[in-house]
């Protein structure tokens, strides 16, 4: 697991927006989905409609909606999720 990575409801995602281009990347351990994301970006709003319109995306994927995430600001530890040998979550 990369760094600075968010976790939402049962789902990880990283955005990221850097001179004119928006990506955002989310994957969900349990239903298997994934989703990849990159796009010119000249928005004022700092590719925040990108990132809501993968996010959405990957919520219908999932058959269950994704919610705009927040920092962990609880100071509790988030595990970073695992898998067996056999590639099973």
């Amino acid at each position: 697991m990369g760094m600075a990575w968010q976790k939402g409801d049962g789902y990880f995602e990283k955005n990221g927006l850097a001179l004119g281009y928006a990506s955002y990347m989310a994957f969900d351990i349990k239903s298997k989905f994934g989703i990849f994301a990159m796009a010119n970006s000249r928005s004022s709003d700092n590719g925040g409609a990108f990132c809501k319109a993968a996010r959405e995306a990957l919520g219908d994927l999932r058959g269950t909606a994704t919610d705009a995430l927040t920092f962990n600001q609880s100071g509790q530890k988030i595990n970073c999720p695992t898998t067996s040998a056999g590639g099973e979550a």
